[in-house]
Parts: structure tokens; C-alpha cells; sequence
């Protein structure tokens, strides 16, 4: 099997990909590895992690899913834009917040904006009614981060080390900050592919990891079933982001398949029917971002073949 593995690397890396590593999981069993297994940054993937601090949050604090998100941050209700005040936090789980703002690499129109991230999302206008749509936003992902670091009075990496990191066995990551010194969240985490592939592994397990449990199952049926229907976030038109999203969690073109996603090439596909998961990291890669869904397609074939 090592050296199916490999050719699946080499044949994306010939194409101009950046692969690094891939395993497929059996069981919550590692099954097969193939690869370096570096830590790398896996961009996106951390928008999940942050759906997992925010439901082991919830099993420790007064949290509802049904929350105004203004509600954490009063100091903003007099400046937020018209119709913000609506916003929950599953809204932000489910990137339908109505706000189009796609990336913290855009630059805000305001100079306050570029620094305090908080007052670029709450005073920006409300595109759309909360909840209606769906709008790929990686500034929504890092106002869950800010309301997780709000209620637990910590950084939400610190938070995550008890209560995730330690019990994975995973060293404690390295995780990028805002100009003001918060979590982003939404990308810039560092993990190795058999670290990440322990995040699949939660998420297949209904929330457990080797008998302990990390967050309720409840939780992770919301993750998986509560779906808003999708499109292709960077207008790229593949097809296989349009299957619908659920907690910073992609919903896939195969019945009963899900994937975080990083740009670049890092997936861990999720394949609840077969009982597997398959991990995939790569380096950062500025070329083939557009094409990362043929990697995705290609596990598909994978799966299919030998499972």
C-alpha cells in the first residue's frame, strides 16, 4: 500500500502540487502513512479546530449556539452596522453572517479596521439578512475565536492545550495573532499530518479519542447535519464546493462524506460510510491553489479502489 501511496504523491506533485504527506485511518487505527510528515501550516484546517474549541466550550460554559455574537462585545453595539445585531454564533459556525468579508488578507477601508479586527466586522454593513446565505468568511471564524478567548479568559491555544493538545499527544502548535495579539483562527496553524489526521479522527468517533471524550456527540452531529447549502467560495466553480457546509466543516459531492479543508492541498476527507478518513498536507503552494479539489477527487478514486 506504501507504494500506492507514493505514486498518489508523486502523480499531484508532478502536476505541480506540493504533497508532503497522506495516511488513511481505519477504525480510529492508523493505518498507512506515506510521506515526511513535517509540520506544516494547513491554512484553513484550523477554521475546524475552531469549531472543536468552540464545542468543548460549550460543555463548560453557558454558550448557546442560538447567542447574538454582539452580545459578547457590548462595547460594539453602538457602532455595529444595521442588522448585525441579528448575527448568532451558529450563524458564524455555518459562514452565513450576511457580512461579505472574505479574507484577513484584504485591506479594510478603515485604518481602526486593520488593527482591531472585532471593529472591521461589527461597523461593517450587513450585506445580507444573518443567516440566509452562505458567504465564505474567514473573519467570521476569527470572531468565534475572540468569543471563545472572551468566555474562558484565555488564549484559545492555552485553552485548547488541556483540553485537546495533551490528550491528542500533540505538541503544542504554533498558531499565527492579530495585530492585537488574538488567535486568528482561521488559518496559520502548524501540524503535522499525523497530528491533523487526530482532528479527523474526533470528528469520525462522535467526539472521542482512545475512550476520552473531548466534546459531545451532540455537538458533532450539529457539525455534520446542520448544513447550509454552498458554492464555491473563491469562484473557482468546482463542484465539489457546492454540496452544502456545516460547522467550518465541508459537506462532499459522495453521500456522507466530509472534509476540512486548508488551501494548498491539506484535507482530511471523512467518509462516515466506509468508517476511514484519509489526511492529506502539502507546503504552501501559490500555483495550483485553484486546482485543489483534483487532490480531493483523486482520494475519492483511492478510497474506491482499495476500500
Amino acid at each position: 500500500m506504501n507504494n500506492i501511496l507514493k505514486e498518489f504523491i508523486d502523480n499531484y506533485n508532478q502536476k505541480g502540487f506540493l504533497l508532503d504527506t497522506i495516511s488513511i485511518s481505519k477504525e480510529g487505527k492508523q493505518s498507512i502513512t506515506y510521506g515526511n510528515n513535517q509540520r506544516l501550516n494547513l491554512q484553513s484546517c484550523s477554521k475546524t479546530i475552531t469549531a472543536i474549541a468552540f464545542g468543548i466550550a460549550m460543555k463548560e460554559y453557558s454558550i448557546s449556539l442560538d447567542d447574538k455574537a454582539f452580545a459578547y462585545f457590548p462595547e460594539y453595539e453602538k457602532t455595529m452596522s444595521c442588522g448585525t445585531e441579528d448575527i448568532t454564533l451558529r450563524d458564524l459556525l455555518r459562514m452565513s453572517s450576511g457580512k461579505k468579508l472574505r479574507s484577513l488578507r484584504d485591506s479594510p477601508q478603515k485604518e481602526k479596521w486593520r488593527i482591531d479586527w472585532l471593529s472591521w466586522f461589527f461597523e461593517s454593513p450587513q450585506n445580507e439578512k444573518a443567516g440566509s446565505i452562505f458567504y465564505y468568511s474567514s473573519l467570521g471564524c476569527y470572531v468565534v475565536g475572540r468569543i471563545i478567548e472572551k468566555i474562558t479568559n484565555m488564549a484559545i491555544n492555552d485553552y485548547l492545550y488541556l483540553r485537546l493538545w495533551k490528550t491528542l499527544d500533540i505538541q503544542k502548535p504554533e498558531w499565527s495573532i492579530c495585530p492585537l495579539g488574538h488567535t486568528i483562527c482561521a488559518g496559520n496553524i502548524w501540524l503535522t499530518n499525523n497530528d491533523f489526521s487526530k482532528i479527523g479522527h474526533i470528528i469520525i468517533n462522535k467526539g472521542e479519542y482512545k475512550k476520552h471524550r473531548i466534546i459531545d456527540e451532540f455537538y458533532i452531529q450539529k457539525m455534520i447535519t446542520d448544513v447550509i447549502p454552498s458554492y464555491d467560495p473563491f469562484l473557482h466553480n468546482d463542484v465539489e464546493c457546492s454540496y452544502g457546509y456545516g460547522y467550518f466543516l465541508w459537506k462532499g459531492s459522495l453521500d456522507n462524506v466530509f472534509r476540512i479543508w486548508g488551501t494548498g492541498g491539506n484535507f482530511c476527507i471523512l467518509d462516515y460510510i466506509k468508517k476511514l478518513y484519509v489526511t492529506v498536507t502539502a507546503e504552501i503552494n501559490l500555483v495550483n491553489k485553484n486546482s485543489d479539489h483534483e487532490i480531493v477527487r483523486g482520494v475519492y478514486g483511492l478510497i474506491d479502489k482499495y476500500f
